[in-house]
């Protein structure tokens, strides 16, 4: 009788005990290999994808993206719970590893500081605050790089930047607050010093020998250095004589460079070396492994910026300041001021897609126009003898005849000079110029001697 009054009691108790054995499948698909994909598409967190292999991982996985864990980031969460997320969300594993290991490292000091404040509360004053802090520390411990304190903003920014597009906050704070300037990077080599890289790329030591080539083939290619240490063999084309540069700073774009017969030379002799000491590498720079995680020994790409610190301290051969990438500042230099390519034409070959960011060689540009600026100067030249002429009440002809002849005025030409009146200073000047008075003999007053009174 009791199942007949209440008849739906049973079903419904069916359809709970289904709900709770059937696994929530949103976003989730099992691949034909056994794994589990998750598929994310938002506005909010952008679009996931990932493949875990097995469904519990997935769906933990999910609900992290989705902010349905313990710990979801609100207006009250620290700094340092933020961070803590950002880091393990895929828009941080977007980025490269140099870019992670940058912001894993200035991140530290920030989270030092700010580590405990709430992100609801963090103001532009906030950070404002925090830099004259460490700008103040700074200043007590001389030395330290010239962008440590942009690339601390930056990793705060970033993180912020994670936590706006979660829609935990409204604004990024950071967006405020001017950014440090970074060190400038307008040096260029002199020529004692590409002299002393010639030099040291045909001596007898060979770690030397491979950092000063090195240094010259960023130079000639106008690349990133970190684009020249990750350089294949398969990518160098000898008889084409091109280079192609992948996985780019921009966008990860892939660049192909030409270069001339001397650079492939170059690239010969560091062949040469480096077949024999690297037979199975495929870098055209190698270094040897020093993880534990890889082959101990085993070929990874060129540690050119330990090589140079050695090159600088250990062998006492470059000084101090010459780096690398002034390397592809000289020759992006170079090609702007000698060159008959166009902006575009070289922006192309250094990698650089704003025109903005180029700016930093447009102070080699003008140098373009000294063959105009030359031409400019007869012209110039001529007002300014008319000029002269004037001022000196002299007839134009007279001025003319008496600069390029190079002779002294001729008596009628000086009696016209007279008839002019100079009763201006520049006038008189010009006379006292050309026709010299004779200064008498000077007369030496005697010197008197104590004691003696004339008679």
């Amino acid at each position: 009788m009791g199942y007949q009054i209440f008849p739906n009691c049973s079903r419904r108790a069916h359809d709970l005990s289904q709900e709770q054995t059937e696994p929530d499948l949103k976003y989730l698909d099992k691949l034909p290999s056994g794994r589990w994909r998750l598929l994310i598409r938002s506005n909010s967190i952008g679009r996931i994808a990932e493949t875990h292999k097995t469904l519990e991982a997935a769906q933990a996985a999910r609900e992290i993206h989705l902010g349905n864990v313990d710990g979801q980031l609100k207006k009250s969460s620290t700094l340092r719970q933020a961070w803590a997320r950002y880091e393990k969300s895929q828009k941080f594993a977007n980025y490269k590893l140099n870019t992670q290991r940058t912001r894993k490292s200035r991140i530290i000091p920030v989270l030092k500081k700010l580590g405990d404040v709430a992100i609801g509360k963090i103001t532009p004053n906030t950070v404002e605050n925090y830099l004259t802090a460490r700008k103040a520390e700074r200043e007590k411990k001389p030395g330290q790089p010239d962008d440590q304190l942009r690339l601390e903003l930056d990793a705060l920014s970033a993180t912020l930047a994670y936590v706006k597009k979660m829609k935990v906050i409204e604004t990024n704070p950071t967006l405020g607050v001017s950014r440090p300037r970074g060190g400038t990077r307008a040096r260029r080599w002199t020529p004692a010093e590409e002299g002393l890289l010639m030099q040291l790329s045909g001596g007898k030591v060979k770690a030397l020998r491979k950092t000063a080539r090195f240094m010259l083939l960023v130079r000639a290619l106008v690349c990133r250095p970190g684009e020249l240490q990750h350089a294949r063999y398969a990518d160098l084309d000898l008889e084409r004589q091109t280079i192609t540069l992948r996985d780019t700073k921009y966008k990860g774009e892939t660049r192909t460079v030409p270069f001339s017969s001397v650079t492939k030379s170059l690239f010969m002799a560091v062949l040469e070396d480096e077949l024999a000491d690297f037979p199975g590498s495929p870098y055209i720079f190698s270094s040897r492994s020093r993880k534990k995680s890889e082959e101990k020994g085993g070929p990874v790409p060129y540690h050119y910026g330990t090589a140079i610190q050695n090159a600088r301290t250990k062998y006492k051969a470059l000084p101090k300041g010459l780096t690398a990438h002034i390397g592809r500042h000289e020759g992006a230099s170079d090609l702007v001021e000698d060159s008959t390519l166009t902006m575009p034409q070289i922006m192309r070959l250094t990698g650089h897609h704003s025109a903005q960011v180029f700016e930093i060689y447009n102070h080699a540009e003008p140098v373009k126009f000294a063959p105009q600026i030359e031409a400019h100067e007869a012209h110039r030249q001529e007002d300014r003898i008319a000029a002269a002429a004037s001022l000196a009440g002299i007839p134009l002809h007279v001025m003319r005849g008496l600069l390029f002849a190079n002779r002294k005025p001729t008596d009628s030409e000086m009696a016209t000079i007279k008839d002019k009146e100079p009763s201006s200073e520049v006038a008189s000047r010009f006379i006292d110029l050309v026709n010299p008075r004779r200064a008498g003999p000077s007369k030496k007053k005697k010197k008197k001697v104590a004691g003696k009174k004339k008679p």
